[in-house]
């Protein structure tokens, strides 16, 4: 199992997406593991609907999709986030980039890619 290899593993705990009508009974199923063999399985159940986005990172999203199965099931997409600095504010110098920040000045555009 996934989780039980990483806590073996000693690395963090992983984040697990799971469809959000199907999140509790996947808890359960964790329970359920762990009270078979005493383990901890340590990780955290994300419930995602259908267009939902997460951010893993400021930089990194999960988006779950519609997809097509006998029981409730979805699928996600992983891409990346890139704030590029808008074409009229080049040039500015880095506290006035700040300044226009903080006042809620859109300054930057985003760019998707999701070759990650």
């Amino acid at each position: 199992m996934y989780v039980a290899t990483r806590g073996l593993y000693r690395q963090r705990p992983p984040t697990i997406f799971v469809p959000a009508c199907l999140v509790e009974l996947v808890a359960r199923l964790f329970e359920v593991h762990r009270a078979m063999d005493q383990s901890e399985l340590a990780h955290k159940l994300v419930p995602l609907e259908v267009g939902e986005e997460y951010e893993l990172r400021r930089d990194l999203k999960v988006r779950a999709f519609k997809t097509y199965h006998v029981i409730p099931s979805q699928g996600y997409v992983i891409y990346t986030v890139k704030q590029k600095l808008k074409q009229e504010f080049l040039g500015l110098p880095g506290s006035e980039i700040k300044r226009l920040k903080l006042s809620g000045v859109e300054f930057a555009d985003h760019k998707y890619s999701d070759d990650t």
